[in-house]
């Protein structure tokens, strides 16, 4: 940890959803909660993978001159 945060700023403010997931699995013994928020990081993951492909089909050319 750097400057000897663990929260990640002010208030937890810049802490991202992983170090949270690890947090709370294996620091706090929070297993479940981890479980659900290892869950929704895998939706969005999945919903921004989808939404990429979806999309390269419109923004890649494969045209042979």
């Amino acid at each position: 940890m750097t400057g000897g945060q663990l929260g990640g700023g002010t208030a937890g403010s810049t802490s991202v959803l992983v170090f949270d997931i690890y947090k709370n699995g294996f620091s706090q013994f929070r297993f479940g909660y981890a479980a659900a928020e290892s869950v929704s990081l895998l939706l969005i993951v999945l919903v921004v993978t989808l939404v990429q492909q979806r999309g390269q089909k419109r923004w890649v050319n494969y045209d042979v001159v």
